[in-house]
């Protein structure tokens, strides 16, 4: 707000109100006229940023939790940090059920280590910093199911 009226008292109650800021039109209170021109336009691309980053957060939740294929995201410790609902048609275990298996409870000993050697090489290409080199690759795992069997499956990395 700016206004040729008021005092401190009435900034306060205006910005108690919701104004992001309050400016008396007084020779020594127009120099902060340009800082609050600049703060409110970043005010604005921040908030239109955070609209944009929201939006985009949802269309890839909607898709991933509507895939019939599991999505699921590993940090570097090999902790889930999302798995997609699809979990349960194939591998018969609730989300929060499946967020709570290491990577050595889902795959059988032979695809733990496949998965193992695999990642080791990745962290030799980082340690090097050869990312140009690092690629997606599709290989084959075997899941264990909650009902004991084990389920073939192609994961892309």
């Amino acid at each position: 707000m700016v206004s040729g009226h008021g005092n401190e008292e009435i900034a306060v109650q205006a910005l108690k109100l919701g104004a992001d800021e309050y400016l008396v039109k007084r020779k020594n209170y127009l120099f902060r006229l340009p800082s609050i021109l600049a703060s409110a336009y970043h005010r604005h691309e921040l908030e239109r940023q955070q609209k944009t980053l929201r939006e985009s957060e949802y269309k890839y939740r909607l898709l991933a939790e509507n895939s019939s294929d599991v999505i699921f995201i590993l940090d570097l410790d090999l902790n889930h940090r999302y798995i997609s609902p699809s979990v349960k048609q194939l591998r018969g275990y609730e989300v929060e059920e499946a967020f709570n298996q290491n990577l050595y409870e889902i795959l059988t000993p032979e695809s733990y280590n496949h998965v193992i050697q695999l990642l080791k090489s990745v962290s030799e290409l980082f340690k090097k910093e050869n990312y140009e080199q690092i690629e997606s690759r599709i290989i084959e795992l075997e899941m264990r199911k909650k009902d004991g069997t084990t389920v073939w499956t192609e994961v892309k990395v």
